[in-house]
């Protein structure tokens, strides 16, 4: 049976960029389906900013291919 990806866990992970002035963050963001575990990816063209600049949505799919590379899209 396919999953239907109903569940989901994420880390973010929030860095410092110390050789720039004034000090800036990047944040990492992994997301997988709790139940299958497979990965998802973001889709670089479709996101938003909220009006306050505190929330950002991105679009989201589960990674069904496999690069050239080996790794997941």
């Amino acid at each position: 049976m396919t999953c239907t990806h109903e569940s989901f866990s994420g880390s973010v992970e929030v860095g410092r960029i110390i050789d720039k002035s004034p000090i800036e963050f990047v944040a990492e963001v992994t997301i997988h389906c709790d139940e299958c575990k497979l990965p998802f990816t973001f889709d670089e063209n479709h996101f938003a900013v909220s009006a306050d600049r505190l929330r950002l949505r991105y679009k989201l799919k589960p990674a069904t291919t496999v690069a050239s590379n080996g790794k997941l899209r």
